[in-house]
């Protein structure tokens, strides 16, 4: 399995993989999947800092009302963990 890229720490996360970022051109997204007792959220890591990161919970992801611009590798994530 391939390892990520950037440095992650929350240990519910688990890590998908690593694409070319669809919505920050040139450069790489991790992609992760962490489960609550709620909800899942999907995240693209970008960069090894607190903020380098996009997320959207699931319940967010599937809302039609919602503007998904630029939310390219969250929806990668989600259709690569399913």
């Amino acid at each position: 399995m391939a390892k990520p890229t950037h440095t992650h720490d929350c240990e519910n996360c688990t890590y998908i993989a690593t694409i070319a970022s669809k919505d920050r051109a040139g450069q790489v997204a991790d992609l992760y999947t962490c489960a609550n007792d709620e909800s899942r959220t999907f995240i693209a890591r970008y960069g090894d800092e607190g903020p380098d990161y996009s997320s959207l919970p699931d319940f967010i992801l599937f809302n039609s009302d919602v503007n998904h611009h630029r939310r390219h590798d969250i929806q990668e994530a989600y259709t690569r963990y399913k």
